[in-house]
């Protein structure tokens, strides 16, 4: 389902305007991406939470040489699924 889809299913439930269902949308995405950035979590109850990932740096190591790369660590959002929410399928 795409975003455009998306909204539409919920507009025609929630018997709203698209327009408004967008930016409803839109600002849940900010709150969830800036709420991450910054370390926190963003739990939906009966639905699943947003978090951050976490990894470390390391280096890469070469075989046959002495030689490595240093690869940098980095932070990106992940979405885990709750239990209740899985039994629906």
């Amino acid at each position: 389902m795409t975003f455009t889809e998306l909204v539409e299913e919920l507009a025609g439930r929630s018997e709203t305007s698209k327009k408004d269902t967008k930016e409803v949308l839109n600002n849940l995405k900010d709150v969830v991406i800036e709420t991450t950035l910054d370390g926190g979590e963003v739990r939906l109850s009966g639905f699943g939470k947003f978090t951050q990932k976490n990894i470390k740096p390391r280096k890469n190591v070469t075989i046959g040489k002495n030689t490595g790369v240093d690869i940098a660590g980095k932070k990106y959002p992940k979405f885990k699924c709750f239990d209740s929410a899985k039994t629906e399928y």
